[in-house]
């Protein structure tokens, strides 16, 4: 396995980049070497976690590393996955915490990593609901643990602060990017869809859809959740 890293001796945050394309590598790095506050280290392969903060990984290769949630530690490090757009709501399944849709520029890897790192440095000291704690990538119960990926977590932390409430999907567009919901976006309802199935019959909430409103965070089994679906 190659491995070439960039300002090798920056004490910033690491970026392990993953790709197998040379060409796309030698862009990514030349940009990356202008900049100071990130630690880029370019590899075929992941690199393990206590090396680096992030990863980006082309989407051909998300789901030999994220695939396996099972076996995946509770401190994963947040994944940017890149790619062609048709693949971007596999990539969110899989749980990036981000998706670059080919064309893209390495300055805006470079912005989606700084973004990641915030919402990371945001939860960094597990929000607590009921005994849950809430973090940017995981969500604990008693122990248990289960991943998230720092966009699933940013939709549940406002959905547990209005319970009993429907969020309109706007609310809930602006917390993941910042800025008022694309009309045909998606992107909401793919991120509800997979913390549904996360967090189904691990703790005692559930998300359901009321029409016309959004979505509202209920105790499972109870009264509002006749309201949606």
């Amino acid at each position: 396995m190659r491995i070439r890293a960039v300002n090798p001796n920056h004490k910033q945050h690491a970026l392990n980049f993953i790709c197998h394309d040379e060409l796309l590598a030698f862009q990514v790095g030349s940009f990356f070497s202008q900049v100071d506050s990130l630690r880029l280290i370019v590899s075929e392969e992941p690199l393990p976690e206590f090396d680096v903060d992030c990863y980006a990984i082309h989407e051909s290769l998300l789901h030999f590393v994220l695939g396996h949630e099972a076996g995946r530690p509770a401190t994963w490090r947040p994944v940017i996955g890149f790619g062609p757009a048709r693949q971007l709501q596999s990539a969110f399944s899989l749980g990036c915490a981000d998706y670059l849709k080919e064309p893209w520029e390495p300055e805006e890897l470079a912005v989606r990593v700084t973004r990641v790192f915030q919402s990371r440095t945001w939860m960094a000291g597990g929000d607590r609901r009921d005994g849950i704690r809430l973090f940017s990538n995981k969500i604990e119960n008693n122990g248990r643990c289960v991943s998230l990926s720092v966009n699933e977590a940013k939709i549940l932390e406002v959905l547990f602060a209005s319970p009993e409430k429907a969020v309109p999907r706007e609310v809930l567009y602006y917390a993941i990017w910042g800025r008022m919901k694309n009309p045909v976006s998606r992107v909401v309802d793919v991120h509800i869809s997979s913390l549904r199935k996360k967090i189904q019959n691990f703790i005692p909430w559930e998300i359901r859809h009321v029409r016309g409103e959004g979505y509202l965070l209920t105790a499972s089994g109870s009264a509002s959740a006749s309201r949606g679906r």
